[in-house]
């Protein structure tokens, strides 16, 4: 009785429908368990109203072609023109509304995502600037190439603290650019506020020392040689201010730069 009634179920179905499935689904029927019945039948239900409404090309009957082999034959199943017109007009409201989101995302904050940095990176990506970034280091970071490790400081550049001084980005180099902010960075260094520089605020570290080795000290060293520009012992006012044309003397192959080569003295 109950595969009576499937059977009525599936030859209600469109007649392409019923030769293309029907026998495929009352062999699954037959072959389910007793409490697969009621699944099956509430299956069997949604199909009908599905190939009725929806299924337009299970409505007619295809012609058959005379000799023709079936794979040769090519079937009329098109996209309905309701759902044509449906797509495009989900299409442009999805297209619209993206739009409005990125010309208002200055007063939406939440729907900004900013991937970046706000500090320079070796990846080379450039500072966020956007109004909607969050104050905080940003969560997310793309990088294109691996970190390179950082410059490791030599031992004559960590015992000057004149060149750590001049060399802000700390990478053994000092450039045009760290040799124009010589004077800024020279008064860094001025501990007890007195516009100049001696020995001690220089790298001695024998406080103190006798004159002879204040001024041996001041000599011995390429960089303080050049600033200390009348070899009395101490950089004074006048030569923090030409502390950049000092340094400038000091750059043997004129490139601008001023490499530790350049900087170590003459042993």
């Amino acid at each position: 009785m109950i595969r009576f009634l499937y059977l009525c179920l599936l030859r209600l179905h469109p007649p392409r429908f019923q030769r293309r499935f029907s026998a495929e689904m009352l062999w699954i029927f037959d072959q389910s368990p007793s409490t697969r019945t009621i699944p099956l039948f509430s299956d069997a239900c949604l199909s009908l109203w599905r190939q009725w409404a929806l299924r337009s090309e299970f409505w007619e009957e295809q012609p058959a072609a005379d000799g023709a082999p079936v794979f040769y034959i090519v079937g009329s199943d098109t996209p309905r023109s309701s759902a044509l017109i449906h797509g495009a007009l989900l299409s442009v409201l999805a297209f619209g509304a993206v739009c409005y989101i990125l010309n208002h995302s200055n007063s939406h904050r939440v729907f900004t995502f900013v991937i970046g940095s706000y500090n320079h990176s070796f990846s080379h990506f450039l500072p966020s600037s956007s109004m909607n970034a969050a104050s905080r280091e940003l969560s997310t970071q793309v990088k294109v190439k691996p970190e390179p490790a950082p410059h490791r400081m030599t031992p004559y550049f960590a015992l000057m603290p004149v060149l750590v001084a001049l060399d802000k980005d700390n990478d053994g180099i000092i450039s045009p650019s760290e040799i124009a902010n010589a004077s800024v960075a020279l008064l860094s260094l001025d501990k007890n506020g007195d516009n100049q520089l001696s020995a001690e605020e220089c790298g001695l570290s024998l406080p103190y020392a006798p004159d002879a080795i204040r001024l041996d000290f001041m000599r011995t060293h390429p960089v303080l040689a050049a600033l200390d520009a009348d070899h009395d012992g101490k950089i004074s006012a006048r030569e923090i201010l030409n502390a950049s044309a000092a340094l400038r003397a000091l750059d043997k192959n004129g490139d601008g730069y001023l490499t530790e080569d350049e900087l170590l003295p003459v042993r």
